[in-house]
């Protein structure tokens, strides 16, 4: 194993990560690098004891580099619409491969993406493996992995679509509410953590006139979403369980017309065709200048990020540029000219998609 010289640094690979080998043969190199790092930090922690968390400046740098180098190979190996490849499979490999992939899975934004596809296998497993694998003191390759999930693209885009998404839905029920004079009737998609709209329950008008109805599979994420919007607003949700993506067809969905259908996540996990049904859906859950308020991730997200969410997470992202997002709205018979998109952060489109005329102007 190659260890930090005298100064601190950490040297070199062993081998020339730029060979002409082929590719699954360079993705075993770019993997050996990933595991090589997280070692030597593993190994320089238990020697630092508390001291060290003082390390991870000098190991966060080459970590990083070592798995984006990873995802590039990963790219390269396989189609980005595609999900584990056979190599996976080798004991050997995904032995290597379980350290990372375990720690990735259990950070939020992944996990919640893994139970809006369903995916919900490992959820049990992974938690306890993390849980057994904490080390007392500063988990130094923990952290690591950590520090490089919070500083992804995918991140970062998601916590700017919320927060976007948010603001918008607040001044588009603040707008109904003060030139209306009535309630504000929003059909909630998903709830997520219960609290996304954060910008929307701080705001009084909003608090006072938004009248709510969630809709989720699970109902653990209904009764956390209900004690949260109880506590917050004057009208008591509805929550709903029941499939958003087949919301349409069930005999228990909602029998009123919505001015605001909001979905933060949904959209993401979605094929062109279910993505086309749920448009459909939400414009008909739309009175006459109602407003589908939402968002995705768009095709310009790193290849080395979308590479690890298929490959080594299995992770199926519905990545839509603006052209994307105006050929699906107009197959649902949203009207273009009425479609607001905006790009509030790198990766990120923003949608706005209103059912006839706008109410009022926002600007």
């Amino acid at each position: 194993m190659n260890e930090a010289d005298n100064a601190g640094n950490i040297e070199g690979p062993a081998e020339d990560l730029t060979s002409d080998r082929d590719p699954e043969q360079r993705l075993r190199e770019r993997l050996a690098e990933v595991v090589r790092v997280l070692a030597l930090a593993d190994e320089a922690g238990r020697v630092a004891g508390p001291a060290a968390f003082r390390l991870l400046e000098e190991y966060r740098a080459p970590f990083a580099e070592a798995l984006t180098g990873f995802g590039e190979a990963l790219a390269d190996f396989l189609p980005l619409d595609s999900t584990y490849p056979t190599l996976f499979e080798h004991p050997a490999f995904s032995e290597q491969l379980r350290p990372l992939s375990d720690g990735l899975r259990s950070f939020p934004l992944f996990r919640r993406i893994q139970a809006l596809i369903g995916n919900h296998q490992n959820d049990e497993e992974v938690e306890r493996a993390v849980l057994l694998r904490g080390q007392p003191g500063f988990d130094l390759p923990g952290r690591l992995v950590q520090d490089f999930y919070r500083n992804t693209v995918t991140v970062r885009s998601f916590q700017s679509r919320a927060a976007a998404l948010a603001e918008r839905t607040r001044v588009e029920i603040r707008t109904r509410a003060l030139s209306e004079g009535g309630p504000v009737r929003m059909l909630r998609l998903v709830c997520g953590s219960g609290v996304e709209p954060e910008a929307v329950m701080v705001d009084r008008v909003c608090a006072e006139n938004l009248m709510v109805t969630c809709v989720d599979n699970s109902l653990v994420s209904l009764r956390r979403a209900g004690r949260v919007l109880e506590r917050r607003f004057t009208h008591k949700p509805r929550l709903l369980r029941a499939d958003p993506l087949t919301l349409n067809s069930n005999p228990n969905r909602p029998r009123e017309l919505f001015d605001i259908v909001y979905t933060l996540t949904l959209f993401v996990t979605l094929t062109a065709s279910e993505a086309l049904t749920l448009a459909r859906s939400c414009y008909g859950f739309l009175a006459p200048g109602g407003v589908l308020l939402t968002g995705s991730y768009a095709p310009d997200l790193p290849r080395s990020e979308r590479a690890l969410l298929a490959g080594l997470l299995g992770l199926q992202i519905g990545y839509r540029d603006e052209e994307d997002w105006l050929q699906l709205l107009r197959a649902a018979r949203f009207d273009p000219d009425s479609t607001r998109l905006e790009r509030p952060a790198p990766s990120t489109i923003l949608v706005g998609a209103r059912r006839g005329a706008p109410v009022q102007s926002q600007e």
